[in-house]
This record gives structure tokens, C-alpha cells and sequence, in this order.
């Protein structure tokens, strides 16, 4: 039987941390976590929304530092089978505390929680020199429901979208593209704006989104090689949104979410690479193509 490759794993843990760290240092701290809104969490906290540690220090600094110190050591991969379940802690205090969040920071909840069963498994200093754990039943169906978790976050996008008139009717790009805080930037607006002010144009660019949405969801179903094909069609939707609509740490979170589904999870993440190497290597696809009609 084959063994889970906790190296794929351990990079998506080690993402996830770069995405929250970069939020929480090239954010105004002040404004991200404001004094009003922690007082409000402390006395509404109950049941598992008292581990957030920014409920117990006055000080906003202090919780500041050990979320730091610990996604650092988190993304250097030391004591993942203690880490990791002070990164989920870590996670869920700044998801739960910020005043402004988005969906990448739940997706970054979700997914280090998900990621703590792999990590007990891994008691090496360094969890990355550690190259396969066993791949025991509660292992194999942890994984699994990690790819249900981000097939169901592509259904749900795809299925709310069309029941929204402006995504319906193949027009809500173009409000994205030209929104005042999340639209385009000039750059963009002058080399691509025609497309968005083309009917035709828009009406494909906006249902392509939604198409896109759903055959991701079934990533499941996938055979290993579309599999690769719909991680970089994936990986590459992600990057425009964040080249667009400045969505940076959405894109560093979702791409640890489809390293998680879209690579092979029996094999190393530098063997994953390769494989995708060699599937988007036109020379190499068409002399296998030419093989194949020659047998």
C-alpha cells in the first residue's frame, strides 16, 4: 500500500503560514485588530471562541509577536506535531479577531486544522526531513475530506453566481473589473478594458469564471493527469485574481489548498512538479501523441 507523502503536506502548511504572515506584517495592527472590537469578542467569547488568544492581553502587541514567532517556525517545518496545533490556534484567533477578513483567511482556518491529524504523525525536529507517513484508513479519509472541503467551496461559488442576476446575465465581470477597491488598476484597464466593455466578450469572460468553478469542483473524480491540467488552470485563474483585484494572500491560500488536491499525495512534491513539467511539455506530449497512432 502506498504511503501518504507528508512533504506535499508540509508545503501546504508552510503556504498557509506565509499568507497569514503577510497579512499580519504589512498590516496596520491597530487597525486590523482595533481595541473596540477585541473588548467586544471578550465578552461575547463562549464555547470553542475562547482559545483566541488576542482575548487575554491588553496589549494588542503581545498577540501580535507569538502569531509571528510561531508562523515563522511553522513555515522553517520545526516540532510540526506541536506546531501544528499552535497554528490552527494562531489561524482561528486572527480569522476571529480581524475586522476585515476574506475567504482565503477561512480557507487558511480550515485547511491547518484539517492538515493537524498528518502533522501528530510527524514528530521530526525538522518535519521536513521526514518523507512518507503510513497511509492508515483515518489518514486516507482525512485527505479525502480535505479535497470534498475545497470541492465544495468551487460548488458553492459556481452554484451562488448563478443565482445572481449580474453573473446570470454575463455583466458582473465588468463591475468587478471596474469596482473603485477591488477593480483592475490602470494598467490592466488599458490593455484589457476593451473586454470588458465588449458584450460579447464579457458575456464569455464572465460564464467562463463559472464553468471553471464547477469542473473544479470535481476534481475528485479526476484522473491523476487532468488532475495537473486543472492545477494550473487553477493556479493560474488564482494568480490573475490576485494581479487584478489585489487579492494576494487569497492566491498564496489557494494554492496551498490545490497542492493539497491536485497533486499526488503518494509522491514527493518535487516529483509533482516534474510530472507537471513534463505534462505541459508540448514536445514531449507530441511525441507521445505520435506513438500512440503509430501503434
Amino acid at each position: 500500500m502506498n504511503k501518504i507523502s507528508i512533504n506535499n503536506l508540509m508545503i501546504s502548511r508552510s503556504i498557509l503560514a506565509i499568507s497569514m504572515l503577510i497579512t499580519i506584517l504589512f498590516s496596520n495592527t491597530h487597525a486590523l485588530f482595533p481595541d473596540y472590537h477585541i473588548s467586544r469578542l471578550k465578552n461575547s467569547a463562549f464555547g470553542i471562541e475562547k482559545i483566541n488568544i488576542f482575548l487575554y492581553f491588553d496589549n494588542v502587541q503581545i498577540p501580535f509577536y507569538i502569531c509571528t514567532t510561531v508562523l515563522i517556525i511553522v513555515i522553517f517545518g520545526i516540532l510540526p506535531a506541536i506546531t501544528s496545533i499552535l497554528h490552527f490556534v494562531i489561524t482561528f484567533s486572527m480569522y476571529n479577531t480581524m475586522l476585515v477578513s476574506e475567504g482565503g483567511d477561512q480557507i487558511n482556518m480550515i485547511l491547518t486544522l484539517l492538515i493537524i491529524p498528518f502533522c501528530l504523525n510527524n514528530i521530526k525536529l525538522n518535519g521536513y526531513k521526514l518523507s512518507f507517513i503510513s497511509n492508515n484508513l483515518f489518514l486516507k479519509l482525512n485527505l479525502l475530506f480535505i479535497k470534498i472541503q475545497m470541492s465544495i467551496i468551487y460548488l458553492q461559488a459556481c452554484i451562488e453566481k448563478i443565482y445572481q442576476k449580474e453573473w446570470n446575465n454575463g455583466t458582473a465581470m465588468y463591475y468587478w473589473f471596474n469596482d473603485s477597491l477591488f477593480g483592475a488598476n490602470i494598467f490592466f484597464k488599458t490593455i484589457f478594458g476593451f473586454l470588458f466593455e465588449n458584450n460579447f466578450s464579457l458575456f464569455i469572460i464572465t460564464w467562463s469564471v463559472i464553468f471553471l468553478e464547477f469542473f473544479l469542483s470535481l476534481s475528485i473524480f479526476m484522473k491523476q493527469k487532468n488532475r495537473y491540467i486543472f492545477f494550473c488552470i487553477s493556479f493560474l485563474f488564482h494568480f490573475l485574481i490576485f494581479l487584478i483585484h489585489g487579492l494576494g494572500t487569497f492566491f498564496i491560500s489557494m494554492t496551498a489548498g490545490l497542492i493539497l488536491v491536485y497533486f499526488n499525495n503518494t509522491i514527493s512534491f518535487k516529483e509533482n512538479i516534474e510530472n507537471i513539467k513534463t505534462l505541459i511539455n508540448f514536445k514531449t506530449l507530441k511525441n507521445d501523441l505520435y506513438r500512440e497512432n503509430k501503434f
